[in-house]
């Protein structure tokens, strides 16, 4: 009886085995058809085959037959590399969950930094909104346009009248440019419009593109000396397509301006600036000239504190004097050294060139100037022995020059902080010989 039971249990066993592991919509069996479809059909084989087994061993008992039934084995690599890889699945899984989990929080910090500035800055939005209600509101009054058109009329007596008038036609003495202007003006709803006639005439028709450029610098210039709030000036490049002359009476006329306010100019025209910083140094009026360059296609590098080459500059052999101290030092490395003597030289060689307009020649031709100075050749006087001496010493600097093609007398040779020293008192001789004969001729 208790061997009848044990075989009623057996037989429970095998009837309760589910063979149907891996069904069609199952995540698993999706997962192992695209990731080891092999394995899968390998394994629905082996569970058929046991199926059929625990059928067979079923019949046995219910037969009461005892008959040897051949076990089924299964290898367990597939098992193994099948078991890594869900493992691993399932370890980016939770990793993917936390960076979503993170991303969350990170979405409610925002919201939360929003709100708080947000309750800031909430006192000027509801201003703002209010304003504007207002504004629509007092679109619609009937007697808002009236009070709008007397102010508009109080807003052209005060910048459209007879002084401004004095100072636009004063600023275009001041540059130059009396064209014969006259100033009419309209205005309604509170809008004024402002008309420069040239005695009934269109502008475009007669004056140049330089002409109207400075009649609208000469209006800009009235407008902000009638301003009660204007503090400052800034202009991009304001001589464009203007002759010399044009450009040294604008230089002339911000820098006076620069006394009373702050003149920020931005511009590419070196005759331009050599006019300004030469009239700011000459009537001691505070500047600062700042060098912005494109490098490598990156704009923007701003060098502080520093001017295009410009003649007053190379005088006297003191920018020389700076790369000759800086190349001395015992610290400086032989390439940079090499590099401060020829940058040396060639500032030397500027000053020669300076030397042959302000001391030979007495400034009878000035660089970026075309204006002869006729009465200045009365104190021109040199003679060979001098002209030699320095054509000798500017062709001595030229040989120490990188960049330079050099004849085969002066050819080149490699500078030492020795060199630059001696050219440099050899400049300091020559200059001294040009003044003292401008005492001796006068």
């Amino acid at each position: 009886m208790q061997k009848k039971h044990k075989h009623i249990s057996i037989k429970s066993a095998y009837e309760e085995l589910n063979f149907n592991l891996f069904p069609d919509e199952n995540t698993l069996s999706v997962w192992l058809s695209e990731k080891y479809p092999s394995s899968l059909t390998s394994l629905k084989q082996k569970l058929t085959e046991q199926k059929t087994l625990a059928t067979n061993i079923i019949s046995d008992i219910n037969s009461k037959i005892s008959k040897n039934r051949l076990a089924i084995k299964i290898s367990v690599t597939d098992h193994d590399a099948i078991e890594t890889a869900i493992n691993a699945s399932i370890k980016m899984l939770k990793a993917n969950e936390q960076n979503v989990e993170v991303e969350k929080l990170l979405k409610v910090k925002t919201r939360f930094a929003h709100k708080e500035k947000f309750n800031i800055h909430f006192p000027k939005f509801e201003t703002y909104v209010n304003n504007q209600v207002w504004i629509q509101n007092a679109g619609k009054a009937i007697f808002g346009k009236k009070k709008i058109t007397e102010t508009e009329k109080t807003l052209s007596e005060k910048y459209f009248n007879q002084k401004y008038i004095e100072t636009f036609n004063n600023e275009c003495n001041n540059l130059n440019g009396n064209f014969g202007i006259e100033i009419n003006h309209t205005g309604s709803a509170g809008k004024s419009y402002k008309q420069l006639i040239l005695k009934g005439n269109n502008p475009n028709v007669i004056l140049s593109e330089g002409e109207k450029k400075v009649i609208a610098i000469a209006d800009f210039l009235a407008e902000m000396n009638l301003s009660e709030v204007n503090r400052g000036l800034v202009f991009d490049d304001p001589v464009s397509s203007l002759d010399e002359m044009r450009k040294k009476d604008i230089a002339i006329r911000l820098s006076y301006e620069s006394k009373e306010k702050q003149v920020v100019l931005f511009t590419h025209d070196l005759i331009f600036v050599s006019n300004l910083l030469t009239h700011c140094e000459d009537n001691k009026i505070p500047f600062l000239c700042h060098w912005i360059e494109n490098r490598d296609n990156k704009p923007g590098h701003v060098w502080l504190k520093n001017a295009p080459s410009y003649e007053k500059e190379y005088r006297n052999s003191e920018p020389v004097k700076k790369f000759y101290i800086d190349a001395k030092k015992d610290d400086c490395p032989p390439s940079q050294r090499e590099f401060l003597l020829k940058s040396g030289f060639t500032a030397l060689r500027t000053c020669y060139e300076v030397l042959v307009i302000n001391g030979l020649f007495k400034n009878v031709v000035q660089r970026y100037n075309e204006r002869v100075s006729v009465d200045a050749l009365s104190k021109v006087y040199f003679d060979q022995g001098l002209v030699d001496e320095l054509l000798d010493s500017f062709a001595n600097c030229c040989r120490y020059m990188e960049g330079h093609t050099h004849s085969n007398k002066y050819a080149y040779k490699k500078p030492q902080p020795t060199n630059l020293n001696e050219e440099i008192q050899r400049y300091e001789a020559i200059r001294k010989k040009i003044k003292n004969t401008k005492k001796t001729s006068s």
